[in-house]
């Protein structure tokens, strides 16, 4: 439950600590006072929108932090985990939003930042907020399915979540029957072109790294004529068969040296290093040789490789920007190819498993049904019964089912459609909610429905937004009485105008602006014990100093524990109408 609330530069307020105890807590101020400001503060908490206009006028950012305890009984440490969030040893979880004065806002648990999405997930596990506007959604029968269901609780949710898990094999089957079961023509001509690109490929057979090489080839053989002339160039001059090559005339050379060594020893040096340079260009000479042989024995044609490589181009205009893509290519052509060629096979097997899936869908689907009708006549009476309490003891209330249109027959929650069905006064017809219900009687439908739900809601903190607007008088103490009962099982947080009400909680925040260096800020104050009197006294009288509203509000918190005595009623009648 919600054990601490700080609220900083949020609209009118400058700094609040809002500390609700277990049990029933009520909030009251003058209208105007800015109950509504910590009402959007928690909203904020669970991921509702909160912009710029959120910050106080000359401040950076609003912040708001909240403390939960005992969370370990919603969320497991695995799945805090997994959200990148370290669980608290004292089974706490922290709340946190920022909204700075640009419109940006910044979430955390537990100190971690987490996107928005999370915090709304979080939040909304921890406090379910009943609003005024709660009474729309009532009167929308596309809402009243899921209230039924949330009603249900787990019998309900783990059908639909078995039917789920069968519904999505469904829809799985479906989009493969539907992708197999194109005209016979068409998988025909589909067949023919991927076998014909299959051959393509297959009889390209380009290598990876081909391309590469087919490009270095193609710019020697460009070059090759050249190349070869420079090296037949080369090898003349080396030559020995001719008379006048620097070869001959080399050798001569040496000749001559090796003739002189023999008068001069000491030149028998550079005779050795004369032989050595022969020997050289000798060997120089055959390598040339040997290049231009081998050259010649294995080089492709300029024309082949220009024709390799406009194969290649083409190929790569319809099958892939590489060869590598090319491969991959080829082998999804060869498992589609496959695959069709199999398909008949399949769309049998296919339109089995079809059958088979609709048959325990229906069974499945029927179950939920079954168990909705249950919950629906229980849910019935319990309104029924809410509704006696509440002063509507001739209405009546049933769940009308029906089942959807074929074409969208398999929903995510079944084949059902469902709308709640009353009549208001005994004896009439019962016709869909929205069409019966007067201003007084749609707030206290509301308040039924909501009460009931809400004892079968799992989450901890329940907050009540001046749900009591239309009513008076007993109605109005019952609508405590129902209150105090729920807190039993849950936190339970009121925004009130209602002293009857007011009387019955177990603590009390008043809410009131106050006037400081000419700006306004609004205050939450948790109220002792005669500051709960005279704010009673006031809801009764409009007057906290009045006599008579401050004995009578003394009674009422009293006696907030027990049935209001008629007399009590009656004199708050008088004095709040006097």
């Amino acid at each position: 439950m919600l054990i601490r609330m700080d609220i900083s530069n949020f609209a009118l307020i400058d700094h609040a600590v809002f500390e609700p105890k277990s049990g029933f807590t009520i909030i009251t101020g003058e209208t105007g006072a800015g109950k509504s400001l910590l009402i959007d503060a928690i909203s904020a908490l669970r991921g509702s929108r909160a912009g710029k206009d959120s910050v106080r006028t000359g401040c950076r950012k609003a912040s708001i932090d909240a403390v939960f305890d005992s969370i370990s009984a919603l969320f497991s440490s695995e799945e805090l985990l997994s959200a990148g969030i370290e669980p608290e040893s004292d089974d706490t979880l922290i709340l946190s939003r920022e909204i700075s004065m640009d419109g940006k806002s910044i979430a955390r648990v537990n100190g971690k930042i987490v996107p928005i999405s999370v915090l709304r997930d979080f939040g909304s596990r921890l406090v379910d907020i009943h609003g005024q506007n709660d009474q729309q959604a009532i009167f929308v029968p596309s809402m009243h399915l899921d209230l039924l269901d949330r009603f249900g609780n787990l019998a309900i949710r783990d059908a639909v979540a078995s039917y789920g898990a069968c519904l999505t094999s469904y829809r799985k089957c479906i989009e493969e029957i539907r992708s197999l079961g194109t005209d016979p023509a068409v998988r025909k001509r589909r067949a023919e072109l991927l076998a014909y690109q299959i051959s393509e490929l297959e009889d390209a057979d380009f290598a990876d790294g081909e391309e590469e090489s087919l490009i270095r080839q193609k710019k020697i053989l460009t070059s090759y004529e050249r190349i070869r002339e420079g090296l037949s160039s080369c090898r003349q001059v080396l030559g020995q068969e001719e008379e006048n090559t620097a070869m001959t005339q080399l050798v001569k050379a040496q000749s001559a040296l090796h003739s002189i060594s023999q008068l001069e020893p000491s030149l028998l040096i550079l005779h050795d290093q004369f032989n050595t340079a022969i020997l050289l260009l000798e060997s120089l000479e055959e390598d040339i040789a040997s290049y231009m042989t081998e050259t010649e024995s294995t080089a492709i044609s300029l024309p082949v490789i220009e024709a390799r490589l406009d194969l290649l181009f083409r190929c790569k205009v319809k099958y892939g920007s590489g060869i590598s893509e090319m491969h991959n290519y080829l082998e999804h052509a060869r498992h589609e190819y496959d695959d069709i060629l199999g398909s008949e096979k399949r769309l049998d097997d296919l339109h089995r498993i079809r059958l088979a899936l609709e048959k325990e869908l229906m069974e499945k689907a029927d179950t939920i049904h079954n168990h909705r009708t249950a919950v629906a006549a229980e849910l019935s009476q319990c309104i029924m019964h809410e509704l006696s309490d509440l002063g509507m003891a001739g209405a009546s209330f049933s769940v009308l089912f029906s089942q959807r249109p074929r074409e969208r027959f398999f929903s995510r929650t079944g084949y059902d459609e469902v709308e709640f069905m009353m009549s208001a006064n005994q004896g009439e017809p019962e016709k869909p909610l929205a069409r019966i219900a007067s201003g007084g009687e749609a707030s206290r439908i509301m308040l039924a429905i909501k009460t009931i739900l809400a004892s079968a809601d799992e989450t901890p903190t329940l907050i009540f937004d001046e749900i009591d607007a239309g009513i008076s008088g007993i109605t109005a103490t019952v609508v405590s009485q129902k209150l105090r009962k729920l807190s039993d099982t849950h936190q339970v947080l009121c925004v009130t105008h209602m002293a009857q009400i007011a009387a019955a909680a177990d603590q009390h925040y008043s809410i009131m602006k106050d006037v400081l260096d000419d700006r306004t800020h609004t205050l939450i104050i948790d109220l002792n014990q005669s500051e709960r009197e005279e704010e009673v006294a006031r809801l009764l009288s409009g007057d906290r100093s009045d006599r008579k509203s401050l004995d009578l509000a003394k009674q009422l918190i009293e006696r907030r524990s027990d049935s209001f005595l008629d007399a009590d009623l009656e004199r708050a009648d008088e004095i709040s109408g006097k």
